[in-house]
């Protein structure tokens, strides 16, 4: 019995640091981190694999100090990451980016409400300024080639889900492409 125990309890403690491993890769990839897409992950990419994080460190808090039940530090991470995940899905990113890009465009604060596919208000509100353009920006490339030409505008958006509460994406800075896109800054690559 204590041998199987042992032996259990390792497999547990080795599978847990895989997955919280795997998921700290994954989420600690900053503004330029690419997905699969070949595009830069957008700030609510990002913000799910922070999500995964959390929820993974409370889980293997709970395992090592609960009697390997799930409890408080997993309820806590999965209710930080409750916005950011009922937004995880087409409609509502698409919703975001074009609200994101109208405010990017304009240059100027914007807040959009709509009602999910799931029946919940949602608003987004994004708010911009201008960021100084860095002065080697032309010789910059985005990871998918895009040459940047500018303007820079730093970004912040918080998204509100009814019934979930709010959340704040990653600031970030964002430059224009000479096709006209809106990419993160940071992920720029020397051409």
């Amino acid at each position: 019995m204590g041998a199987t125990f042992m032996f259990a309890s390792a497999n547990l403690r080795r599978l847990l640091s895989l997955l919280v491993t795997a998921s700290i890769s994954a989420s600690c990839a900053g503004p330029g981190a690419v997905g699969p897409d070949g595009q830069p992950q957008t700030a609510l990419e990002r913000s799910v694999g922070t999500c995964v994080v959390t929820v993974g460190a409370g889980l293997l808090v709970d395992m090592l100090t609960n009697k390997r039940r799930v409890g408080a530090g997993t309820a806590v991470g999965a209710g930080l990451c409750a916005v950011v995940l009922a937004m995880n899905n087409e409609e509502d990113k698409k919703r975001l980016r074009e609200s994101q890009l109208a405010a990017l465009n304009s240059g100027r604060d914007r807040t959009d409400e709509y009602v999910g596919q799931d029946g919940q208000d949602r608003i987004i509100k994004t708010s911009v300024q201008t960021a100084d353009i860095p002065p080697d920006l032309s010789s910059h490339q985005a990871p998918n080639g895009d040459h940047f030409v500018g303007p820079c505008r730093k970004t912040q958006t918080e998204i509100s889900v009814q019934g979930q509460g709010s959340a704040s994406l990653d600031p970030e800075v964002v430059c224009r492409t000479a096709q006209g896109n809106w990419l993160p800054w940071s992920g720029a690559a020397t051409a």
